[in-house]
């Protein structure tokens, strides 16, 4: 039987685990709906307007992003001290791929931020047109950064989901849901990329995903991990093969 200290370790990263993924979708779901809030597709002015008008709230909802990424970090981190048992070198591999999304996650909400000093008036020396050219410019390349960001994503995804899969520590049909649901991801975010145009109807495509986290990380912060069969896999004896009769 697995002694007390280790489970008690694995209902911690479990926990933490589910507890992470909550809060990762609802503070970058906070921020774009914020963003979103203040955004005037396809009107440069209206939008400097309003954005200018709620400068703050418009800095929190860029923030809210960049936390979701920067937290990203202790989200993977949880789940490979969690899978660790299982395979530490998929762990480690998926870990990897959670940190690189973490990290150009990140990065891109740079742009955003810079052209908020344009819709602000900080580019003054540039002509009407100018700045939104430069604004669609920036707001393109977050765009592209995005699609990139959720294929690193993707890829820890697959991995953490294959783990919970084998170690059974939440429901099969929950872990096989999960798996499915990560490789449609990379799938979205590469026509993006390819077909630029076709994004917004794609759109629908990260929904099996969105369900697939909400439901993981509530029950792993609720019901925690199954521990029963994997417990009952480390107690099995490792015999070694009888040797061949000559």
């Amino acid at each position: 039987m697995v002694n007390n200290a280790a489970e008690k370790s694995l209902l911690v990263y479990a926990r933490l685990a589910g507890f992470m993924y909550l809060f990762v979708m609802a503070a970058y779901l906070t921020g774009l709906f914020i963003v979103l809030h203040l955004v005037v597709p396809g009107n440069f002015a209206e939008t400097a307007r309003n954005i200018t008008a709620s400068e703050r709230l418009y800095r929190i909802g860029l923030s809210s992003q960049f936390i979701a990424s920067w937290t990203t970090i202790l989200l993977g981190g949880a789940f490979y001290a969690l899978l660790k048992p299982v395979d530490s070198i998929l762990a480690l591999f998926a870990l990897l791929w959670r940190v690189g999304e973490a990290v150009l996650g990140a990065g891109i909400v740079v742009m955003p931020f810079i052209a908020l000093s344009i819709y602000t008036g900080a580019a003054s020396a540039f002509g009407v047109a100018e700045q939104r050219a430069l604004v669609n410019l920036m707001l393109r390349g977050y765009a592209v950064g995005f699609y990139i960001t959720v294929i690193f994503f993707s890829m820890g995804s697959i991995v953490f989901f294959y783990l919970l899969l084998k170690s059974r520590f939440i429901p099969r049909s929950l872990s096989a849901f999960g798996v499915m649901a990560s490789v449609l991801v990379p799938m979205v975010g590469f026509a993006s990329l390819i077909f630029p145009e076709r994004a917004a109807a794609l759109t629908l495509g990260w929904a099996p995903m969105f369900v697939a986290e909400i439901a993981t990380g509530l029950w792993l912060l609720i019901a925690g991990p199954n521990l029963e069969y994997w417990n009952n896999r480390q107690q099995e004896p490792h015999t070694t093969p009888d040797p061949v009769s000559r």
